[in-house]
Order: structure tokens, then sequence, then C-alpha cells
């Protein structure tokens, strides 16, 4: 697995997209920072939406990504 699409549930929106615009990607993995465990993948439109619905680039993503990927 690539390292660098790797994200924390803790990090920030502006951390993802950060990330985002680092990589070129559109979709990135989200771990649990102790071990590393899958919890979903989190897409450009994710953060869009929930950007549109007004959160702070300040709030964590914990619960803005899908947690059943395919």
């Amino acid at each position: 697995m690539n390292q660098e699409l790797k994200i924390s549930s803790k990090s920030t929106i502006k951390s993802a997209l950060k990330t985002m615009a680092k990589t070129g990607e559109k979709c990135l993995i989200v771990v649990e920072d102790d071990n590393s465990t899958l919890l979903g993948t989190l897409s450009d439109g994710d953060l869009r939406k929930f950007i549109l619905k007004g959160e702070k680039l300040t709030k964590s993503i914990d619960g803005m990504y899908n947690p059943e990927p395919t």
C-alpha cells in the first residue's frame, strides 16, 4: 500500500486536502493511528460535501469517510 495515500482518522479536512493535492489522487485510505488498521476511504467528493455544509477546515475527518470501501 502506498504510504503517501494513508491518512489518520484524526486528521483534519485541511490536512486531507493537502495530502490529495500533494499526491494528485482523488481518494485517500483512512487508517487508525496506532496500528494502521483500515477504517475506510475518503474521496474528494466526501470532503467537498462537508465543506459545502459549512464545516471548518480544522474539523477532524472522523465520520466523513466511507467505512465500507469496495
